[in-house]
């Protein structure tokens, strides 16, 4: 899983924890009648408290839009060409790959990742069922998506490829 997918689904995490406190603090305030006087008489003293509730709303309002957004990012790859410079998204890259997976696994569903790191670089990682006799195919895969990568994108250059089993 990318660092990126890990903290914006800890962020989201938090958010739903403060959401869920919130619910529970108006339900505290149904229920007992003298924290609603506490709450009131607070809140005559001290109406700032609106401000400081309102900048930390539109801040976590502001975190979790930049976040969706970063999740639903489309990554592209630049490639040289001969003589010119083309993008490809990952999703293209995405499908030669899922092609290829299915006839290698061709009864099983398996998910593919395809992301672009620094540099250009390829990451590749492959959920897989089952790894249960496939030790031909662990020894031969570098060679095998390198080819696919040169023949179809003319993408030489070293990625990063991760097979997990499902579990």
């Amino acid at each position: 899983m990318r660092t990126s997918s890990v903290l914006i689904s800890a962020i989201h995490l938090v958010f739903l924890m403060f959401i869920a406190a919130l619910g529970s603090f108006f339900i505290v305030l149904y229920l007992k009648p003298d924290f609603v006087h506490f709450f009131v008489d607070y809140i005559n003293l001290n109406p700032q408290i609106f401000l400081k509730i309102g900048l930390i709303t539109l801040a976590s309002a502001l975190l979790l839009f930049i976040c969706l957004y970063q999740l639903h990012k489309t990554q592209y790859l630049k490639l040289n060409m001969k003589k010119n410079r083309s993008d490809v998204n990952t999703e293209i890259i995405k499908s030669y790959l899922e092609k290829y997976f299915e006839n290698i696994f061709p009864e099983k569903k398996n998910n593919l990742e395809v992301t672009v790191l620094s540099k250009e670089k390829l990451e590749i990682i492959a959920s897989v069922d089952s790894l249960e006799n496939q030790k031909q195919f662990l020894l031969d895969i570098e060679d095998k998506i390198g080819k696919l990568l040169i023949d179809h994108l003319n993408y030489d250059k070293e990625f990063i490829f991760t097979l997990k089993e499902k579990k």
